[in-house]
């Protein structure tokens, strides 16, 4: 594969290889300066090895009767999410705000439901920073939750937009870790004591 401008080849014989050269790549295209450059890895990537993207989306993603289905239980609260997953802080402001702003748009002309919510794609801090938090007040959002790991505050109410979460995929955590993760023991050490992560 091309990698760094080079031609690279990589052992994948066993699980653990496989998950060592996953985790190498998803640093490299993470790491990657521009959006456009990301995606133009993922396709060539992709065609290369014969991957069809939209057949894992079509597998793995809800469609809009199944999310009207959803959104239609008074326990649901569907957010926005922008249209193309894009790493908002790598892409242009125009760019980044009508990411934000057509995705409220589609999901209101689908649902029926105007979103007050956002969730940033990737949401960590390279991902979205004071731009984009300011971008999503701007836009009339009332709430926009990151990755960044950490609970609420008191303090947050100055920074609606830039809100902590607790990641729970089921992946990492067992049932019994989540007291803690919801006490906010865990991420106040990740965070170093600060309450308030929104630079």
């Amino acid at each position: 594969m091309l990698l760094d401008g080079r031609q690279q080849g990589f052992e994948c014989g066993t699980v653990a290889a496989k998950r060592d050269l996953f985790d190498q790549l998803y640093r490299y295209v993470r790491g990657l300066p521009t959006e456009e450059q990301l995606r133009a890895f993922v396709r060539d990537l992709s065609g290369r090895y014969h991957v069809d993207i939209m057949e894992f989306c079509k597998e793995l993603c809800m469609d809009w009767s199944e999310l009207a289905t959803l959104a239609g239980d008074p326990l649901v609260t569907i957010g926005a999410h922008t249209v193309n997953h894009v790493m908002l802080a790598k892409v242009p402001e125009r760019t980044a705000r009508a990411e934000m702003a057509m995705s409220r748009a589609v999901i209101e002309a689908s649902l029926g439901q105007r979103p007050d919510h956002l969730s940033y794609p990737v949401g960590d801090n390279t991902s979205a920073g004071p731009r984009e938090f300011r971008m999503a007040e701007e836009l009339g959002f009332k709430t926009a939750v990151t990755t960044r790991p950490g609970v609420l505050f008191p303090e947050h109410r100055d920074h609606l937009t830039a809100l902590p979460r607790i990641s729970l995929n089921g992946e990492h955590q067992q049932l019994r870790y989540v007291r803690v993760l919801l006490s906010g023991a865990a991420t106040a050490m990740w965070n170093g004591f600060r309450k308030v992560d929104a630079a």
